[in-house]
């Protein structure tokens, strides 16, 4: 039975054929969601923490791992690494749940399932339409014609002293 799946291609660099090797899914082996699912949460969380923040960062991963890890402090090309250095991760002791009576799933159901809905439902607003809009606003927006891409404005805005205040006792 082969595990691994091998995908050549030719390097667009130098031309040569270059390899890459995957580990194959048995049709038994559970989908990615469930394997997550069977572990402890802090254990998945900190599995799809590293996912975001390396899977489209290459050259961020390769700066950690070279330049950020215990083996690879204080080397000079050609030494060889000491993986005795490497920090096992901290272990967290996991919280047991409290016990909550059906009524109180329910109830804790019910909110989550409200809250999601709102969630959905709201209209999404962007800072620049969610005002406070003062009368000047309100008065520009009657006389200007905005639907075909907006009104231009030309001019300087000058700004005072932007920092805070002093305060006097």
């Amino acid at each position: 039975m082969r595990l691994i799946d091998k995908n050549s291609y030719e390097s667009k660099y130098s031309g040569d054929d270059r390899h890459v090797y995957r580990g194959r899914r048995l049709k038994s082996e559970p989908p990615v969601e469930r394997l997550l699912d069977s572990m402890a949460t802090y254990v998945s969380s900190a599995l799809k923490s590293a996912v975001r923040k390396w899977s489209d960062d290459t050259a961020g991963l390769l700066t950690h791992v070279y330049f950020e890890t215990e083996p690879m402090q204080q080397i000079e090309p050609g030494d060889v690494l000491d993986f005795r250095k490497a920090q096992a991760p901290q272990k967290v002791v996991p919280v047991p749940a409290m016990k909550l009576s059906a009524k109180k799933m329910q109830q804790a159901r019910e909110a989550l399932s409200s809250l999601r809905r709102r969630t959905l439902e709201a209209p999404t607003k962007t800072p620049a339409d969610t005002g406070p809009y003062d009368d000047a606003f309100l008065h520009a927006l009657e006389h200007e014609d905005v639907s075909e891409g907006g009104a231009s404005f030309s001019g300087v805005t000058a700004f005072g002293d932007l920092r805070q205040p002093e305060i006097e006792d």
